[in-house]
């Protein structure tokens, strides 16, 4: 964990300890270990955006429940762990799909009335936390999001980061630029020149407008010149950007890749899109997300779901508790996770400085 980590966690406790002041059976759902309780306290709801095997939120999902055992709150002994997955990566992609996954995601709120909702990713976050509060202005039933990359402001329940407007609270994701040039150079203090890389969902198309927004004031004071920020969903283009770039760059930074399509419109897997990279390019990569490494590329530089997800849990257990939404700030916690492939190094012939490793969350390969 960093510095900025150990503040965020120091800020949580502080208000953790301060006093309550007041208030101021479809498709995708499963029951976990709840199914085997006779008589559960307690429904805590988790609505994910994508899919079951999606790494970032499934690393939130455990997160969460982790967050909530430092509260006090045992899965199957506590609580019954509702989650429903609304698919929105892969299968319901179009506007009235995704929208039509929340309908079902409140239809099973109003159904099973869970005491808490956790919502991961934007998709559950508007089309679930701020439908259903628009739908239900007399309720206070309390939302806990994370992985947005919006301003959710935007959202009237909202309305302000500090004092949220209705019972609804959460984390921001925020790339970790400067962290991933610095451990870039770290690696590579002789680099000069990065090219950037990713699909164009709709949450990288944010993450790049964040970025320019990022670079355009550190740009003077960066050692890297980013090159280019190229965004596709054609794998067609990414192959071609990726070979273009072989002798025009020090570093590929590349971010998300799981909606990349073939000529025929389907997916690509993100594990063949990893593996054509590996397999074609000789440039070494910084990847942004840090699940990355896992795909087999060199360095992963990220935000950390699985802290992210604690966070929220905590939080979560505070209003199980009886505390508001409202009393916690709408933050970025800056949890940041490290990860180098030593199998990728070795293709690359190359050696990760020994201080690096010993600062490294994960070591794959």
């Amino acid at each position: 964990m960093n510095l900025a980590s150990a503040g965020v966690w120091m800020i949580v406790a502080l208000l953790l300890c301060t006093p309550a002041l007041g208030d101021g059976g479809d498709e995708g759902m499963e029951l976990n270990d709840g199914e085997m309780m006779s008589n559960p306290s307690l429904r805590v709801l988790v609505v994910n955006s994508y899919h079951p095997g999606w790494l970032l939120e499934e690393d939130l999902l455990s997160g969460i429940v982790e967050g909530l055992h430092r509260e006090g709150f045992a899965a199957t002994l506590d609580y019954e762990l509702l989650t429903f997955w609304m698919d929105t990566k892969v299968n319901y992609t179009s506007p009235e799909e995704i929208e039509a996954r929340g309908y079902v995601a409140i239809g099973m709120i109003e159904e099973l009335k869970p005491d808490i909702v956790f919502v991961n990713n934007d998709n559950a976050l508007e089309y679930v936390a701020i439908a259903y509060l628009q739908a239900h202005p007399e309720e206070d039933l309390p939302f806990i999001f994370a992985g947005t990359y919006i301003d959710p402001s935007v959202y009237s329940p909202i309305g302000d980061l500090d004092h949220p407007n209705r019972t609804i609270t959460g984390t921001l994701e925020r790339i970790p630029y400067e962290g991933i040039f610095g451990e870039a150079l770290k690696v590579f203090p002789n680099a000069t020149r990065i090219l950037l890389i990713s699909d164009a969902s709709p949450s990288s198309v944010n993450s790049k407008k964040e970025f320019q927004e990022w670079y355009s004031v550190h740009e003077n004071e960066s050692d890297l010149e980013v090159l280019d920020f190229v965004q596709t969903n054609s794998f067609e283009e990414w192959k071609s950007a990726v070979l273009e770039y072989q002798n025009g760059t020090d570093l590929l930074g590349i971010q998300a890749y799981q909606d990349i399509r073939d000529e025929n419109g389907e997916l690509v897997p993100p594990a063949e899109v990893a593996r054509w990279t590996i397999g074609y390019s000789s440039i070494p990569e910084v990847g942004m997300i840090s699940s990355n490494v896992q795909d087999g590329m060199l360095i992963g530089v990220g935000v950390s779901y699985w802290e992210t997800g604690i966070y929220g849990g905590i939080i979560g257990g505070e209003v199980l508790k009886g505390r508001s939404p409202r009393q916690f700030p709408i933050v970025d916690p800056g949890f940041v996770q490290l990860s180098f492939n030593l199998e990728r190094a070795a293709m690359l012939n190359l050696t990760i400085p020994v201080c690096s490793l010993v600062r490294a969350d994960e070591v794959f390969g």
